[in-house]
Formats: C-alpha cells, sequence, structure tokens
C-alpha cells in the first residue's frame, strides 16, 4: 500500500473523482501501483469526491474542503470499482 500525502492531491482539477486511474494520470503515484492510501500530511484546498481508502485526518480534510469519501476497504480497493 503506497501513502499519498493528501497535500498532493491539490494538483487536480476541482470536483475530480479520485480513484487509482487518476492518480496515475496526474503523476501522484507510479503506474504500477496497486493500492494506496491518502494520510492527511498538509491540508487540502479543493472539492473532490474520494474514492480510495484514507486516514481519518485525511477524511478529515477532504470534509473539510467541501469533498466527499466513498468508504472502502484496503482489501477491496483496487477491484471494488470494477464495472
Amino acid at each position: 500500500v503506497v501513502a499519498v500525502d493528501i497535500v498532493k492531491l491539490n494538483i487536480l482539477p476541482a470536483k475530480s473523482v479520485v480513484d487509482l486511474s487518476t492518480l496515475i494520470k496526474h503523476h501522484v503515484i507510479d503506474k504500477d501501483t496497486q493500492r494506496v492510501k491518502i494520510i492527511g500530511n498538509g491540508d487540502l484546498s479543493i472539492s473532490l469526491t474520494v474514492s480510495v481508502p484514507v486516514s481519518k485526518g485525511a477524511r478529515k480534510s477532504i470534509e473539510k474542503a467541501g469533498g466527499t469519501v466513498h468508504d472502502l476497504s484496503l482489501r477491496g480497493a483496487h477491484s471494488s470499482n470494477s464495472v
């Protein structure tokens, strides 16, 4: 599991849906990364919809910025969005 500081999400367009493909597309994580967890190191200044696991601190920052978190377990985070 790769830990991503929440401050790194500030490079994403506002209102983005944050999932593995979004993080890879914007070079936040390596293309071979299978699982991530957003951690609350820093502040988030944009509203996002986060669909990957987050720490309690990251959840507070996301919600404070007007965003939302879709609850996902670490076990299924890489495959739970299959359509």
